[in-house]
């Protein structure tokens, strides 16, 4: 049954409001400390004060990287759902990333994008939309984040756009485990099963749940954590 588990952990869960994980845009500038202050508060779950920060500052700011950031960091509290978020909206969260893309050329914004219409949590949700947004980032931008590899995976290892390709989902899998995205290894692991490469798959699926482990041991057995 544990790797049954594992197969549905790393070959079907994709989590919403983790692709930026903030803070991991660092602003260069005048209201650098204003938006560190602002991932201090986006940790710490106070979503009112930071959009209240936030608002202000896209008023005031001129450059490029620093809106980037405030544009961002609005679209991200619109969206962070692993705490009662009182001002939850994926449609305004999109909307921002949408701004971004559109103004920035933002990366993080078009992987944003992808994810919430691939989690279906937009109220004009399309895969195909999806799979435009993700194409877009692999042939137009150095695209380093395996997230993007794994739900393309996803998309043509489950048929998401109407057809199965073990293929492509082998191909993309193989990608994203080579930038270190430990569920795409497992992904991969899936997709030699369903090829009927049993064994391969097998050991594939077990180190990436050795993988996992041991980073999440790793975390919880810091110095920070044991402190805590």
């Amino acid at each position: 049954m544990l790797l049954e588990e594992q197969e549905e952990h790393f070959a079907g869960a994709a989590n919403v409001g983790r692709v930026l994980n903030f803070p991991n845009k660092p602003v260069e500038g005048q209201y650098k400390l204003e938006l560190n202050n602002v991932d201090s508060l986006i940790a710490d779950s106070l979503v009112y004060e930071a959009r209240e920060v936030l608002l202000k500052l896209r008023d005031k700011v001129s450059g490029d990287n620093e809106l980037e950031g405030v544009i961002l960091r609005l679209a991200f509290i619109h969206e962070l759902d692993h705490f009662e978020n009182p001002i939850l909206d994926f449609n305004l969260a999109y909307d921002y990333y949408e701004l971004a893309s559109e103004r920035f050329g933002s990366a993080e914004a078009f992987l944003a994008m992808a994810n919430l219409h691939y989690m279906g949590l937009l109220e004009q949700a399309d895969i195909n939309t999806c799979l435009e947004l993700l194409t877009h980032l692999v042939e137009e931008s150095y695209c380093a984040n395996g997230l993007v590899f794994w739900i393309l995976g996803r998309i043509f290892l489950f048929g998401a756009s109407g057809s199965v390709d073990y293929d492509l989902a082998e191909k993309y899998f193989s990608k994203g485990w080579e930038l270190g995205h430990v569920p795409s290894l497992g992904g991969l692991g899936y997709t030699k099963k369903l090829q009927g490469k049993r064994c391969v798959g097998l050991a594939l699926r077990i180190k990436a749940l050795m993988i996992a482990l041991h980073r999440n041991f790793t975390v919880v057995d810091s110095p920070s954590m044991r402190q805590r």
